[in-house]
């Protein structure tokens, strides 16, 4: 396995912030992920508005995502997949896809998400490279 300079695992991940752009969101599904080129499938669960910029600089290869809003749940569902996207979610605008999960996943639930039900993620981190 190749391990990486820091200075690129930054460069790396601070490439998601500037793709995720200034209206980016992360929206959450049931199901299965379909391919990231693709338009959703499943039932949307949340739908989170990113802060802009989403995140600071990188450090040491790891991403942290800046305090992110609680929303209300607008579906009932357990979390299959989630997509970053920095516009319309067609497929065209996925910065990146992400398994989720309960208590698994590379976004993780504590529960099922409930439609009008607080949805909230408390920590958001990404690490590049090296693991």
């Amino acid at each position: 396995m190749a391990s990486l300079k820091d200075t690129l695992r930054n460069t790396r991940l601070d490439a998601i912030t500037t793709a995720a752009g200034a209206t980016a969101t992360l929206n959450i599904y049931t199901g299965s992920a379909p391919s990231k080129t693709a338009s959703p499938t499943g039932t949307l669960l949340a739908s989170f508005a990113l802060p802009n910029p989403i995140a600071a600089a990188s450090s040491g290869g790891v991403l942290t995502l800046s305090a992110i809003t609680a929303v209300s749940g607008s579906a009932t569902g357990t979390p299959g997949y989630a997509r970053m996207c920095s516009g319309t979610d067609d497929g065209t605008h996925t910065v990146e896809q992400l398994s989720a999960g309960i208590g698994s996943g590379e976004v993780s639930f504590s529960g099922q998400i409930f439609s009008g039900g607080q949805v909230s993620i408390t920590s958001f981190t990404e690490t590049e490279g090296n693991p």
